[in-house]
């Protein structure tokens, strides 16, 4: 294999690394519109430059061919995907709809078959010859007409998607149009060359220069995205964003006269353009003075026409500060309003099933717990009495075994009931759990809890009767805590417990005081 060299490969190489740097900077970037496409194209890029660099490389015609074919996948792939780039960028993508896209491909398709097969055909090449030029080995082409036919198309497509792009400058904003101008360069800029080659006039003989040049178009839209932040705002047309946003908009001028109105605001406020415009506000709805904030910004909530509306207003400056105009925007935020109070009823629904034990409706044993301590630290701070009542129903598995646990739950729910029933409006009642219940009475002393445990006694256990009569009793466990000692809550509770199950092994049915040295002061009922 034969290999020569001339200093012009340095520049096609590094046009190639310089496309693969671009692609590779890019990837970086957070995804803008028209970002895959961009890539793909400076992919081509590099391949078109680098197997023009790797051409003159190598003085044997076999390698030379084999990298034409590869060359020809830069420049087909360069030429495709750089129009759809620009066509895109210029929001003008939507013009080409999927039938259309597969119709313009055929063209690109057919002439790189017909590169890749050129040796068994004079379509895309009439001959190909080994000539040397300036001391260089390249290679003599005569095209057919197969490659005229793909010039021809390749120009057609470039044209036709510049025009498309100086179009879109007429309808952008001022501060869009450096953005596009360059685009515009960057995508004329390669044809020059190329076509001036294919004319035979060339700077670089033997060297197609167009590779070169799409390079150069490349980075300056790579400097546009580093220096300038070319893609940060995307040009994006009046008719898709204005004519179909989802929100209302309303533009007034300096004495709130309407000059121009959406689709969805003709719809908030059931008007057709033509009569909304130059008409006043206060013309349009009765609510006119409640659309605008004080301050002319910020926003405000309204109802109209039965939806719920964010209506937020920010200042219109006119061309020549002719007066400051207002822009009025209309956000339906019926459905978030809904959604937001079906979650705080949820959530308030869920905190209430959360604290409450189901069957009986008092607080659970969590929620008791919680509302102990606050009361416990409390006490301890004021020094006043902290008492706790533990009661335990005596029979309940009886009831359970021989009645069912239906008649079981409804002596839970009875004895819940009378516990709420006879406690005080400030007493916290709660099922402990399984047949336990509790009471913190609020500041309660050993007397009064002592009263509390008799009523209990007396006046709760329900009578049970199917066939044979059942009776449900009370074992109740008292403790007063005075802060007389180091204690914490658990270690009242496990009183109150032990003052119960006194309570219990002393026959039942009866009400037990927690004493330090649990010398049990024993009320019988």
């Amino acid at each position: 294999m034969v290999f020569q060299f001339h200093y012009l490969q340095i520049v096609y190489f590094s046009a190639s690394l310089l496309s693969l740097a671009l692609a590779v900077i890019t990837n970086k970037f957070p995804p803008f519109h028209g970002s895959r496409i961009w890539k793909i194209t400076l992919l081509f890029v590099a391949l078109w430059a680098g197997c023009d660099g790797l051409l003159k490389f190598f003085a044997d015609i076999t390698a030379k061919q084999i990298l034409l074919r590869l060359s020809y996948l830069g420049v087909m792939g360069t030429t495709m995907s750089w129009s759809y780039f620009v066509l895109v960028y210029g929001n003008c993508g939507h013009l080409i709809g999927r039938k259309l896209k597969v119709f313009l491909l055929v063209i690109p398709s057919v002439s790189f078959l017909g590169v890749m097969t050129f040796s068994w055909h004079p379509w895309f090449y009439t001959s190909l010859e080994l000539v040397q030029v300036n001391g260089l080995w390249v290679l003599a082409r005569r095209y057919g007409p197969l490659f005229w036919i793909w010039a021809i198309y390749a120009y057609a497509v470039i044209v036709s998607s510049s025009i498309l792009l100086i179009r879109a400058m007429v309808r952008f904003p001022k501060h869009y149009k450096y953005r596009i101008s360059l685009l515009l360069t960057a995508a004329i800029l390669p044809t020059v060359p190329n076509l001036l080659y294919l004319m035979g006039i060339n700077l670089i003989t033997p060297y197609d220069p167009s590779s070169l040049f799409f390079a150069l178009s490349a980075l300056l839209i790579g400097l546009g995205i580093l220096r300038y932040r070319f893609f940060d705002v995307v040009p994006v047309a009046y008719h898709s964003v204005f004519q179909n946003m989802k929100s209302g908009v309303l533009v007034l001028d300096s004495s709130k006269k309407i000059l121009d109105l959406n689709p969805e605001a003709e719809r908030i406020f059931s008007v057709t353009h033509l009569k909304a415009i130059g008409q006043s506000l206060e013309g349009l709805t009765e609510r006119a003075g409640e659309l605008i904030t004080k301050d002319r910004t910020g926003s405000v909530e309204m109802r109209l026409n039965g939806r719920l509306y964010e209506i937020s207003s920010a200042p219109l400056v006119s061309p020549g500060n002719m007066g400051e105009g207002l822009i009025l925007h209309f956000h339906d935020i019926t459905a978030q309003k809904d959604t937001e109070k079906k979650l705080s009823d949820a959530y308030e629904q869920l905190k209430e099933i959360a604290g409450t034990d189901a069957l009986t409706g008092l607080l659970n044993r969590r929620s008791f717990f919680e509302q102990a301590r606050r009361e416990f630290v409390r006490s301890q701070r004021s020094g006043s009495p902290f008492s706790m009542i533990l009661i335990d129903l005596d029979n309940f598995k009886a009831v359970n075994d021989n009645m069912g646990h239906l008649a079981g739950d409804d002596v839970l729910r009875k004895t819940a009931s009378n516990l709420v029933e006879l406690s005080r409006g400030g007493d916290v009642v709660a099922r402990y759990g399984g047949d336990e219940f509790v009471v913190m009475p609020f500041q309660t002393d050993e007397t009064h809890a002592l009263e509390l445990a008799r009523r209990y006694v007396s006046a709760i256990p329900p009578r049970i009767n199917s066939g044979a009569e059942m009776s449900v009793t009370l074992s109740i466990g008292i403790i007063v805590y005075d802060g007389s000692d180091e204690t914490t809550l658990e270690d009242i509770l496990d009183r109150a417990d032990k003052a119960m199950y006194a309570s219990k092994s002393g026959g039942k049915n009866r009400a037990t005081i927690w004493r330090s040295d649990m010398k049990q002061d024993v009320v019988r009922i």
